[in-house]
């Protein structure tokens, strides 16, 4: 709900010329709170639309949530050389 709440704040304040936030969120593990399956997916794919649909907004996040392959390309990633594990 925070990451929600966040995202919701940036986008209507620059719909309506208020850029007081930069625009980068660093969210570590989005999906690790209880989420079931289809709801951590719609989390991911929320967090690559945002990004993607707002050049000034960047995100980082950090997940091992299969969702990620699926939204984003793996020339956006860093990952490990198993897929799974950056150190």
């Amino acid at each position: 709900m925070r990451i929600a709440t966040v995202v919701g704040m940036i986008k209507v304040g620059r719909k309506r010329g208020i850029m007081s936030h930069p625009g980068l969120l660093l969210i570590d593990a989005p999906t690790a709170e209880e989420l079931s399956h289809d709801n951590a997916r719609q989390a991911i794919k929320t967090l690559y639309d945002t990004a993607a649909d707002d050049p000034g907004i960047q995100i980082v996040i950090t997940s091992i949530d299969d969702a990620v392959w699926e939204f984003f390309p793996e020339d956006r990633t860093v990952t490990g050389p198993d897929k799974r594990q950056l150190f």
